[in-house]
């Protein structure tokens, strides 16, 4: 007769519960005894069986003898009890907490979101780290020392998607009223600038730089006249290039304070067919543009780039 792993007293073989301790034995389920001649047996209140009038627990189902049987439907008490389902309450309130936490994951990203952009934005006209374009700023808002007079779109020289650069314009002509300066000093007037000056948005710098080298320092014509100007603080001031030139005429209106009456204003862009001659446009009413003579008075707005 086998022992009982757990108290060590004799267990019936087969039996799946020790009569004296309860415990499993991890046997087969035993068939139902055939003659108890010999013994004094007791029945299984909960499950109908005989077992030994010794024994504290039974032999088949494990349950104390003597206790009463489950209710009629329940399960027995060896399988897991089932969960019960929640309530209409408890499905509302479940319902809330998670519309709640899923409108504070919205607005959370949105704030990251507004944030980066933000801080992913490229330093603005003043240099500064912190210094960025405001959004939607019209043209002809001051910024940077002047107004704002283009912001570079997808096609244009410099355009770097995702980030802002433009032009901005002086605030007012450097040339004074009814007065104009000449493209270049006169012993220059027929010489062609060393190296080639381009008529592209964002080459007034270098136009400017290489038209100063040839004419010496000094503000007696546009391109000395337009470097020497200081507006807002900032020493990055130029002469614009043909195509620069064109976008300030579209956007006149806006910048303001264009002269009617020296209505040629000098680009830094020479007129490729001749060396005397440079690039201008008509502010005035005939919006004509061309080669305009190196020695006549033209207007100049200086700009510079952000």
């Amino acid at each position: 007769m086998p022992a009982c792993r757990s108290c060590g007293r004799d267990i019936a073989a087969g039996a799946r519960f020790c009569g004296s301790c309860g415990a499993g034995t991890a046997g087969p389920a035993p068939e139902a005894p055939q003659s108890q001649a010999r013994r004094t047996l007791l029945t299984c209140a909960a499950c109908g069986r005989e077992t030994e009038s010794s024994a504290r627990f039974c032999a088949w189902c494990g349950r104390p003898l003597g206790a009463a049987p489950p209710a009629a439907g329940a399960p027995p008490s060896t399988q897991p009890r089932r969960r019960r389902a929640p309530s209409r309450r408890v499905k509302r309130a479940r319902l809330l907490v998670a519309a709640a936490f899923l409108a504070a994951v919205v607005v959370g990203a949105t704030a990251i979101y507004v944030v980066t952009r933000q801080d992913d934005r490229p330093p603005g006209a003043d240099g500064g780290a912190g210094s960025t374009l405001p959004a939607n700023t019209p043209i002809g808002k001051p910024y940077g020392g002047g107004v704002l007079a283009y912001i570079l779109v997808d096609g244009d020289p410099g355009y770097v998607p995702g980030e802002t650069h433009g032009l901005i314009a002086a605030t007012a002509d450097q040339t004074t009223s009814n007065s104009g300066i000449q493209w270049a000093t006169e012993p220059y007037w027929d010489t062609s600038v060393p190296g080639f000056t381009s008529t592209d948005i964002g080459s007034d710098a270098a136009n400017t730089d290489a038209i100063i080298a040839q004419n010496g320092e000094g503000a007696s014509y546009a391109a000395g006249l337009a470097r020497a100007y200081s507006g807002g603080g900032h020493h990055d001031w130029y002469l614009p290039s043909k195509d620069e030139l064109t976008v300030l005429y579209l956007n006149r209106e806006a910048i303001g304070g264009f002269d009617t009456e020296i209505s040629y204003y000098w680009s830094s862009s020479e007129y490729e067919s001749n060396a005397g001659y440079a690039w201008y446009q008509d502010f005035g009413v005939g919006n004509r543009s061309g080669g305009l003579a190196k020695g006549y008075p033209g207007s100049v707005r200086a700009v510079r780039a952000f």
